[in-house]
């Protein structure tokens, strides 16, 4: 009996040695790999790409294309969210600049998979070179998934809205102005589609703007546009965040076309920088430790 005891007692120890031992192991399979894997998926947009140059984005005042930036940001954020455990998709290769992907295929490509959160990553040029600064964008017009109190807002003057076509790529946005219908169209005319009682959706999609706002704003190599939060975070229709049924932002990480920002954006370690930030944005906005 009381070999049985014993025996039973030994038997007893190597389990609970063997439990611990593989606990042990998954523990140290969690700190190789960054941490507890999360069951969450961020997709990644990086802007433009294309054989030919119109394709690429904007030109770098100090050189090359904007898709160049855009890959080389959308990289180094995309490694640091799987390291933090998050799983990462993509609209299109972030390793090849030559392939193009248009808007309307990238927003299906979203609404397909429906990842927790989606972040366009673009940068900034305009003529004024003078202008600097980072800039976030969402938008409260979804019209996939809420069309009430939705106007267009054209000349300092709110219209009420009336219906959307795309044209050969291009929005093509009707209003109501008096007993007129009237037409503005995206790339052309300056307007904006706005919801005054957005979706939950476009609720979120605020909210991390906000949060990772806070993140920027003392980054130290560059300011928000404008040097404020109300004029750095934009509500603007823009066609990867108005289509798309996930929250999401689009990032323009600075101005290509001012001589001295285009340096500071093309610093590797300054892209480091901010992909870290945006991160940790991310944790912040699902609580994450």
């Amino acid at each position: 009996m009381k070999r049985k005891t014993k025996k039973r007692k030994r038997n007893l120890k190597i389990v609970v040695s063997i439990i611990i031992s593989i606990i042990f192991f998954i523990f140290i399979l969690e700190l190789i790999n960054g941490g507890q894997t999360k069951n969450i998926t961020i997709m990644i947009d990086s802007g433009h790409g294309g054989a030919e140059d119109n394709l690429k984005g904007a030109k770098i005042s100090t050189g090359g294309r904007e898709v160049t930036l855009n890959n080389s940001l959308s990289l180094l954020i995309s490694k640091y969210l799987e390291e933090e455990g998050y799983t990462v998709a993509v609209t299109r290769d972030l390793n090849i600049e030559d392939e193009h992907v248009s808007l309307g295929q990238r927003c299906e490509i979203a609404n397909e998979l429906m990842p927790d959160l989606l972040m366009s990553v673009h940068h900034d040029s305009i003529s004024d070179k003078s202008v600097t600064g980072f800039s976030l964008y969402y938008s409260s017009y979804r019209p996939n998934l809420d069309m009430d109190d939705v106007y267009v807002l054209y000349k300092n003057k709110e219209y009420k809205f009336l219906k959307e076509e795309i044209i050969g790529g291009r929005s093509n946005v009707f209003f109501q102005d008096n007993s007129e219908t009237r037409k503005v169209i995206s790339g052309q005319d300056n307007y904006k589609v706005i919801d005054k009682s957005p979706h939950e959706i476009s609720i979120r999609s605020q909210e991390f703007a906000e949060i990772l706002f806070t993140e920027l704003e003392d980054i130290g190599y560059m300011q928000p546009l404008h040097g404020s939060r109300e004029r750095a975070i934009i509500d603007n229709d823009l066609r990867i965040t108005r289509s798309t049924n996930v929250p999401s932002i689009l990032i323009e990480a600075g101005f290509m076309s001012n001589v001295e920002e285009a340096k500071q954006i093309s610093n590797k370690e300054n892209q480091e920088e901010f992909a870290r930030r945006v991160v940790q944005a991310v944790n912040r906005y699902f609580n994450q430790p």
